[in-house]
């Protein structure tokens, strides 16, 4: 198997996805770029996890248009959510136009009432945008691919130029 470069762009480094990169790191170069340092949520318990083997930059400390610019075809770069977080969002937006393997993660939205209507056509608008630069979408739970079925209905054979079924359960 060949080595990736994977780069993941998330507001903190959470102890929920730290057993999974790590993981990763064990078989890919693996970097987590970050918008905030910190979990940002001590007094609620929370830690910022040890990455053994994981690069750790924080956004304002690097070149991150440098970053994305450096990339070679085969790296891969992994956004939290489309619209979560602002800085996260700007990188995106900056990847796709610089033609770089994007992928994104996802949480289920809450999609009742008015602002689940408003999620709900943003996330068609964001489908019909973004469909053909989208790589793939790594969904967490069955809520949140159910979220992106509706969403991309009618464009999913445009989701990564059609290479591949990006909301297809991967077990």
């Amino acid at each position: 198997m060949e080595r990736l470069k994977i780069v993941f762009w998330q507001n903190i480094n959470s102890m929920h996805q730290s057993a999974f990169l790590k993981a990763l790191a064990l078989e890919h170069d693996v970097t987590l770029v970050t918008t905030r340092k910190g979990s940002g949520r001590e007094e609620m318990g929370w830690y910022e996890p040890e990455l053994k083997g994981v690069t750790l930059l924080h956004i304002r400390d690097i070149d991150w248009k440098g970053l994305i610019r450096a990339s070679a075809p085969q790296d891969v770069h992994v956004f939290a959510g489309l619209h979560a977080f602002a800085f996260i969002h700007r990188a995106f937006r900056y990847a796709m136009k610089r033609n770089v393997r994007v992928g994104v993660y996802a949480e289920p939205l809450m999609m009742k009432g008015f602002a689940g209507m408003v999620k709900q056509w943003r996330g068609r608008l964001d489908a019909l945008r973004f469909s053909d630069k989208i790589d793939f979408i790594l969904c967490i739970g069955r809520e949140c691919r159910r979220g992106f079925l509706v969403a991309t209905q009618g464009c999913r054979p445009a989701l990564g130029g059609g290479r591949i079924d990006p909301v297809r359960p991967l077990f």
